[in-house]
């Protein structure tokens, strides 16, 4: 997934160890970046306005594309990784410029659909969202991940034995205004232990965040 727009440089602040930094900047209208750092942790905040960010999604003749590299292809400022994947398919619902992946499997229930109107929801197909997530519904992008995160407003349960582990991660988040909120953390060094579910989900709830998923870290 990807926002073009003016070419984002980021000047990042390192912490002495055993203190805590926060840097925060506006790289360009309607977007924050915030870099936090202390003796444990090492991540990034992106909150976005509905207005001031373009989406695109990997269309399936570009699958499996790295990140940077595609980043490049469609001109975008801010490239993060989305679904778990195997070496053929994706990990649920997946779509770029409203073209759905074909090679998908399943384990990837919840969805963060984007459509064309500017809209975006955290979707879950097994209570019926499935219906909502076709082209002909408006969907522009779509991208899966596990566990649920947040949900109206509250921590959703650590149920999965890897969101009780600390590791790299990637988040998305949604405000109730439709703000887009970003969490990409760093992990396994020293200073950068990585985060569980519930850790990510308290950081979204201080943000103002009711919907958030994991995506793949």
């Amino acid at each position: 997934m990807a926002m073009p727009r003016a070419l984002l440089a980021l000047c990042l602040l390192a912490a002495a160890p055993g203190r805590a930094e926060e840097r925060v900047t506006q790289p360009y209208p309607g977007v924050s970046h915030v870099h936090r750092t202390d003796h444990a942790q090492d991540y990034h905040l992106l909150i976005l306005a509905p207005l001031a960010m373009e989406v695109v999604g990997t269309e399936p003749d570009l699958a499996w594309s790295v990140v940077s590299e595609f980043a490049r292809k469609v001109g975008a400022q801010i490239a993060i990784n989305a679904n778990f994947f195997t070496r053929t398919e994706s990990c649920g619902v997946t779509a770029g410029a409203g073209r759905l992946w074909k090679a998908v499997t399943a384990g990837c229930p919840q969805t963060m659909a984007f459509f064309r109107d500017g809209a975006a929801a955290i979707l879950d197909v097994r209570l019926g969202g499935r219906e909502t997530l076709v082209p002909g519904n408006g969907l522009l992008v779509a991208v899966s991940g596990r566990p649920r995160l947040v949900a109206d407003g509250k921590a959703s349960p650590a149920v999965e034995a890897f969101a009780t582990v600390r590791h790299p991660r990637t988040a998305l988040g949604l405000r109730k205004d439709g703000t887009l909120v970003i969490l990409v953390a760093d992990g396994r060094r020293e200073q950068a232990l990585g985060f569980t579910g519930p850790e990510m989900s308290e950081i979204f709830i201080r943000e103002g965040v009711v919907d958030a998923l994991n995506l793949d870290g």
